[in-house]
């Protein structure tokens, strides 16, 4: 079993633009619940002040929405899997950005803080990223399966 002080879960995305918001919204879940086991963040975007919070954590679990996850119209359920790291160029895009992606996040929290957590990915399909605070039906499908996920992975089964 997993310390549950340690374990972090990071919901990322804009809940106005639709199925971006997937990600942010899982998360404002998971904090209404007021859970013990987990720190539960929902947040728009990943920025470089997180990584004093992600520091604290040995393992995170990052949610969001993704562009091109229903080949040919048909969608397999969601999956925990395992973030790599990045490499020796992990800061990568554009240095006037306020932006970072999860690997990025935890290369620069090992550089500030020498610790990068065990991490790990949850990515849910989206379909329509208009302005929108609706999820279109295959997204909402897909955050509805990920709360076992969710869970089992809470428990260390991931």
């Amino acid at each position: 079993m997993t310390d549950p002080k340690t374990s972090m879960v990071i919901g990322i995305g804009n809940p106005l633009r639709g199925d971006d918001g997937a990600g942010y919204r899982l998360a404002r879940c998971l904090q209404s619940e007021e859970r013990a086991d987990l720190k539960v963040i929902a947040t728009q975007q990943l920025h470089v002040e997180l990584a004093a919070t992600v520091a604290a954590a040995e393992r995170v679990l990052f949610i969001d929405a993704s562009h091109g996850l229903e080949p040919c119209g048909r969608w397999s359920s969601p999956h925990v899997e395992p973030l790599a790291s990045p490499g020796p160029d992990w800061i990568g895009g554009s240095t006037l950005s306020h932006q970072l992606s999860p690997p990025a996040l935890l290369e620069l929290t090992k550089a500030l803080y020498q610790h990068r957590p065990s991490a790990w990915q949850l990515l849910l399909p989206g379909q329509q990223w208009d302005h929108s605070e609706a999820l279109s039906p295959l997204t909402a499908a897909a955050v509805a399966a990920a709360f076992p996920l969710i869970e089992a992975w809470s428990r260390g089964d991931a």
